[in-house]
């Protein structure tokens, strides 16, 4: 029996890739290389996949938040701005905030009572700011208590789509339970002709 807290995200297909990564993909500085993976979970909760890359003499990895593209398929790409080596591989995990926003706005749709939703989106909201910088810290508290004072579902609508709530749960989002992908990709940018 899986645990809940085990990985459940599964990347697999990574492209470009040429030879399953054992070879460099070739770019010209000042080209994007669009990447996309196969990325599924189990069960019907929203996925986060995110395209990891960086120059090879980087010490940080850049983040990009990748796209669904439908059938399980996800799109980002990245520029390459010189030459060099440059690397990249995917992160996935199993989205608590989308998934409940999603099942918020399902039920809301429905006229269904949401009271109990609530109280859970406004509890993943506080974990969310334990993780957070203190900058995003305040707004994620103050969208929890908007949500635990929420008296009406047309109020409750407007904090679920809140823009800036949103960003701010994705961006202090729980990645435990990441997945990356082990095998890193190498693009080799030339020089233009």
């Amino acid at each position: 029996m899986q645990k809940y807290d085990e990985p459940r995200a599964v990347i697999e297909d990574i492209t470009p890739a040429i030879d399953c990564g054992r070879f460099p993909v070739k770019r010209v500085v000042g080209e994007s290389i669009c990447v996309e993976a196969s990325v599924f979970a189990d069960g019907h909760e929203e996925l986060a996949v995110v395209l990891l890359h960086k120059a090879q003499e980087d010490e940080e990895w850049h983040r990009t938040p990748m796209e669904p593209l439908g059938n399980d398929t996800w799109r980002a790409s990245f520029k390459v701005s010189q030459v060099g080596q440059y690397l990249y591989t995917v992160s996935a995990w199993v989205d608590g905030f989308e998934t409940w926003r999603t099942r918020l706005l399902k039920r809301l749709e429905a006229g269904q009572d949401i009271s109990v939703e609530l109280l859970i989106g406004a509890n993943l909201l506080e974990r969310a700011a334990a993780r957070a910088d203190p900058s995003d810290a305040d707004g994620l508290r103050d969208a929890a208590r908007a949500l635990r004072a929420s008296d009406t579902a047309a109020r409750a609508a407007v904090l679920a789509a809140d823009s800036l709530a949103v960003e701010l749960a994705r961006r202090n989002s729980d990645v435990s339970g990441a997945v990356t992908l082990s095998l890193i990709h190498i693009s080799e940018p030339t020089r233009p002709y």
